[in-house]
């Protein structure tokens, strides 16, 4: 299996990662007795602000995941894969972590303009990809 591949696998797991600690924050509250299993509305802001921000990090990979995974899986069919394509698949994969890391940690201002720059640098790395494969 190619580098690029497992970049792929590296972005799911964190994805999964993410995933896992939404369930968990949400069945600790429901085990205790604070929240009932239908007070979770998607889309509307419900719990603490750090629930909520790992709500929306877990959100977040999921809404990028199958664009990377698009990208990864075509070029690997139509041979694309060279070091650069690898390095790109790379640098969304720290991006994201990087992204993601910092939307659990703080919602300052300054702790925003630098997760948004992760996103950028995931897109700026989404439009190469794609330009190595047209």
């Amino acid at each position: 299996m190619n580098q690029s591949l497992y970049a792929l696998l590296y972005f799911l797991g964190w994805t999964i990662f993410l995933g896992v600690l939404v369930v968990s924050a949400r069945a600790i509250q429901v085990v205790l007795g604070k929240k009932k299993s239908n007070e979770f509305t998607s889309g509307v802001k419900h719990g603490s602000e750090r629930y909520w921000q790992m709500n929306r990090a877990s959100a977040n990979a999921i809404e990028n995941l199958p664009v990377f995974a698009s990208l990864v899986l075509i070029g690997n069919v139509a041979g694309k894969v060279d070091l650069e394509f690898i390095y790109a698949c790379n640098v969304v994969v720290l991006a994201r972590v990087l992204q993601s890391t910092i939307h659990l940690i703080s919602t300052t201002v300054l702790a925003v303009n630098v997760r948004f720059t992760f996103y950028v640098i995931q897109i700026a790395s989404f439009v190469f990809l794609l330009v190595k494969l047209l």
